[in-house]
């Protein structure tokens, strides 16, 4: 009979500590879920005046090699040979490190990120003047410096065996580099200190059974 009563002693406390825990569990993440916010979307760019004159397209112009391709880094992750050679500006994240050439000491490669698409990255091929207004290089807890690099691009570089790149002519920042730490959430170790407890609780509990039994 008394060991019916402490194995029902033993469950009730059990459950006592199972809820407790599921309890703490519950409200540590909540508050994470209910701070998750949504971006306020940028207001669009206004529209161009149709009526003006500048904005008129003049169908006796001829095809120039000076068109300027404004495009992104994923449209050169695809681009066809109808691409290569052209002269394009695109805005990306620099990541990485700067790289010195080694056909020209006075030239380097950085690797630009798409900000819409961190899978698609072009390499760019300038000189070291154009990096020296870079403050940061994107890596873990690093936003890199944003640039809007204006070039030529090759498809299949001839210079560079047969690489996919960017020769720049003109970079410009669009944004700084910051720094983005993990920051310190305390609340995070909640549930591990909430497991640790019960552990010793339990244990507690089987050591108070077994001598209750000798």
């Amino acid at each position: 009979m008394r060991r019916l009563l402490e194995s029902r002693k033993v469950a009730v406390l059990v459950g006592v500590l199972v809820a407790v825990l599921f309890a703490i569990c519950i409200a540590a993440i909540i508050p994470r879920a209910g701070g998750t916010g949504q971006a306020t979307p940028e207001p669009a760019a206004p529209a161009a005046n149709e009526s003006d004159p500048a904005n008129r397209v003049d169908p006796q112009q001829t095809p120039d090699s000076s068109f300027l391709y404004d495009t992104s880094i994923s449209s050169l992750m695809s681009a066809d040979a109808y691409m290569d050679g052209q002269t394009v500006q695109v805005v990306g994240e620099v990541v990485g490190d700067r790289i010195r050439a080694e056909d020209e000491p006075d030239f380097c490669w950085i690797a630009l990120q798409s900000p819409t698409s961190p899978n698609d990255v072009v390499m760019v091929y300038l000189s070291r003047t154009l990096t020296q207004h870079i403050d940061t290089y994107g890596a873990y807890g690093k936003r890199g410096t944003t640039l809007q690099v204006r070039g030529t691009f090759n498809l299949a570089c001839a210079d560079h065996e047969g690489l996919s790149d960017l020769h720049a002519e003109h970079s410009s920042v669009v944004r700084k580099g910051a720094e983005n730490p993990d920051p310190f959430r305390p609340q995070d170790f909640i549930p591990g200190a909430v497991l640790l407890a019960l552990a010793g609780g339990l244990f507690f509990l089987f050591w108070r059974i077994r001598e209750s039994n000798r």
